[in-house]
């Protein structure tokens, strides 16, 4: 890739010393190089998503304990907590069984989402049912919340800009803003917002 740098210099206003317009000519020339520069060395949308894929999933299995909160109006309505259990396939996606820990009306019952089948199984009922990624768990979470996914996979990322935004300790980050398209049917969500840092490409936020 070539960059093509061109620098305009205005005519220096009366009295101006012929050395310091030529600085400043000069500094703006090295200012458009490093910007530059910094863009040619800059990932592109789909690699950030894959950067923050790599730093919410390490490359062998592991377990997490998912809790959700749902509020209303500023107040808190609900709650639960899931123990997700969780290991990468041969496809780069992940195989994950999720065991619900509370409330206790819900502890014991479990989900397991390999490829592209969830199933859920209620030991009180001694059912199994079909579901869907993207039925409602909690409030606005969806059953594809709670499970691991490889994003880059099953979205398109493109860069909608850099903006800062507050996570969760209430500390303001340089986000990159990212849109994510579905690319199946199958996708939890047709579309996504996700904030990662631009220092570490960490997610902050997703809408």
């Amino acid at each position: 890739m070539r960059n093509r740098i061109t620098v305009a210099a205005r005519s220096a206003p009366s009295g101006t010393p012929p050395r310091r317009m030529a600085l400043r000519v000069l500094a703006s020339g090295a200012l458009a190089l490093a910007v530059g520069a910094a863009a040619a060395a800059g990932l592109g949308a789909q690699e950030i998503l894959a950067a923050s894929d790599a730093v919410r999933y390490p490359g062998h299995g592991f377990s997490v304990v998912n809790t959700l909160v749902e509020y209303r109006q500023g107040r808190q309505t609900d709650t639960s907590s899931l123990m997700v259990y969780s290991r990468p396939d041969a496809s780069g996606q992940f195989r994950n069984l999720v065991r619900f820990v509370a409330p206790a009306r819900d502890a014991g019952k479990l989900m397991l989402y390999s490829g592209r089948d969830l199933w859920f199984h209620d030991p009180t009922q001694r059912a199994t049912v079909r579901l869907s990624p993207q039925q409602r768990l909690l409030g606005q979470a969806s059953n594809g919340d709670v499970v691991t996914v490889n994003l880059a996979r099953d979205y398109q990322a493109t860069d909608a800009g850099q903006e800062e935004v507050t996570d969760g300790e209430r500390v303001r980050r340089n986000c990159h803003r990212l849109t994510l398209a579905g690319r199946t049917a199958e996708a939890t969500y047709h579309r996504i917002e996700l904030w990662v840092t631009v220092d570490g490409h960490r997610p902050v936020k997703a809408r």
